[in-house]
């Protein structure tokens, strides 16, 4: 992400119950077990989309960076076709 400057270094994975008291308008999510876990949240609109899960890549250190490029392309595109926005 650094190399299109966006700066994710204080990001971690988080769970869902951290936003209970959280207004959204929509809630996304991004992986099959997310959706099957979180079928909607407080009576929002759900947007799914699934990734390939970047655990489950495997290789040689070149071919993970190129999967990760790929998926992280993959979901600007996927921003930008949703959302309009990047």
């Amino acid at each position: 992400m650094k190399e299109i400057g966006i700066d994710i270094s204080d990001q971690y994975s988080k769970s869902v119950d951290e936003f209970q008291d959280k207004k959204f308008d929509y809630v996304v999510t991004v992986c099959d077990t997310a959706k099957e876990k979180n079928p909607f949240y407080n009576d929002k609109q759900m947007i799914h989309k699934n990734f390939k899960d970047p655990s489950e890549i495997e290789g040689n250190i070149e071919d993970i960076i190129y999967e990760f490029r790929k998926l992280r392309d993959e979901i600007k595109i996927f921003i930008k076709e949703t959302f309009g926005v990047i």
